[in-house]
């Protein structure tokens, strides 16, 4: 790659910028609880990941157990996560509508 001909930037030395340094320790996850992630929507589960291991921190843990997911989907959904029953129902509902059509 050449020269920016229309690039006013000249460098001048000095000071070298180095990457920062994580702000957190690594965090371990108990099978149960790396199983429960599995399960959560890809799309999601870095936030999940990152909400998980901040509250297991916060109060002390060295890692993130499946008690500590059911706590924090609890305080986000409360009585409005789906359960199994409500699974079923849905594919029940989904396998009716298909049988009709």
């Amino acid at each position: 790659m050449g020269e920016d001909t229309l690039c006013a930037y000249q460098p001048r030395g000095g000071a070298r910028v180095s990457a920062a340094a994580p702000t957190a320790h690594p965090i371990a996850w108990t099978t149960q609880a790396q199983a429960r992630l599995d399960r959560v929507p890809p799309f999601v589960r870095r936030f999940v990941r990152q909400r998980a291991e901040e509250h297991a921190r916060t109060i002390g843990c060295a890692a993130v157990t499946a008690e500590h997911l059911e706590t924090l989907a609890r305080r986000r959904l409360g009585d409005k996560r789906p359960g199994p029953t409500d699974i079923a129902d849905f594919v029940k509902a989904a396998e009716k509508s298909r049988d009709r059509g």
